[in-house]
């Protein structure tokens, strides 16, 4: 997996989130997007919730994926999960991530995740 991330950094990471702020997100998981540099501070974290797909319907703003191999991280098996940009937050990392999985995002994977966020908030993409 080509991820190109700094020793330490949480960008892209996979990370599950302590019970209630699960219950708040309604996503037992979410994805790191704090740029690099900072993320490794293990302070406030840009996340992502991350939400297996299996019986929803996409709504405007939700980016759908199907069948990656970090899928695994789910109880359940499933073909596709849901990135909900409108619930996009901060949480302080001691606070709100329980826990780091082993699986971050490849670096195509993370470049259209950013270009969907810069879709959804109107924004333009640091490459263009």
């Amino acid at each position: 997996m080509n991820t190109s991330s700094p020793e330490g950094s949480l960008r892209g990471r996979i990370i599950s989130f302590y019970p209630e702020v699960a219950a708040r997100l309604q996503a037992r998981f979410g994805i790191v997007l704090t740029e690099h540099v900072y993320s490794r501070e293990r302070r406030y974290q840009l996340v992502l919730p991350l939400v297996r797909g299996d019986g929803l319907i996409a709504a405007p703003g939700i980016l759908q994926v199907s069948d990656k191999p970090w899928f695994q991280i789910f109880n359940q098996p499933t073909t596709r999960a849901f990135l909900a940009a409108p619930l996009i937050q901060t949480v302080w990392h001691p606070d709100g991530i329980a826990g780091e999985t082993a699986f971050v995002l490849d670096l195509e994977s993370l470049k259209t995740l950013e270009d969907h966020l810069c879709g959804f908030f109107g924004i333009r993409s640091s490459d263009q």
